[in-house]
């Protein structure tokens, strides 16, 4: 029920932006027959005419269908399952569907992987620790330097919090 009352609006909007365009660009009706439709006069001189009628045709035919496919959802019937079994459940009239999620992930981690091995990397990627060939020293100070920022931060967190102790 609440996917209908925001599908409407979606599609109201939708075909706004999409006619708006072409009621900006149209040409004004030369006789009182033409109010129906619209006249888009591209850069080139070609014209486009849009008949409003059968738009408005077209939107009521699709909007029935809508009705139809919403009022058949309603009925519809999700269950997921997570955790021992990882299964979802559609069920539909006296229909009823089961995915198996872990077999899913099975072979989409198999699609993966082989699409993977296919992708040579050694040539163009370079992996090692960060400190691997650090010195000591280099360690050492790295460590000083962290120890004077410490300092320095609990300095400025005294401010903070008793800003009347300066």
């Amino acid at each position: 029920m609440m996917k209908r009352q925001r599908t409407i609006p979606v599609l109201i909007v939708g075909l706004l932006i999409l006619t708006l365009p072409a009621i900006l660009l149209a040409d004004e009706p030369e006789t009182a027959d033409n109010e129906t439709m619209i006249i888009v006069v591209g850069d080139d001189g070609e014209e486009l005419t849009i008949d409003m009628e059968a738009v408005h045709e077209i939107m009521a035919e699709a909007m029935e269908g809508l009705d139809e496919v919403m009022e058949e959802l309603e009925d519809m019937q999700l269950q997921v399952r997570l955790g021992k079994d990882n299964r979802l459940n559609l069920s539909y009239d006296d229909t009823t569907f089961e995915l198996d999620l872990d077999q899913i992930m099975t072979q989409v981690a198999v699609a993966v992987q082989t699409g993977f091995d296919q992708i040579h990397v050694e040539d163009w990627t370079d992996s090692r620790g960060r400190w691997s060939d650090v010195s000591e020293d280099d360690l050492r100070q790295e460590l000083d330097d962290l120890k004077k920022e410490m300092k320095e931060l609990r300095r400025e967190f005294r401010k903070i919090r008793d800003p009347d102790e300066d």
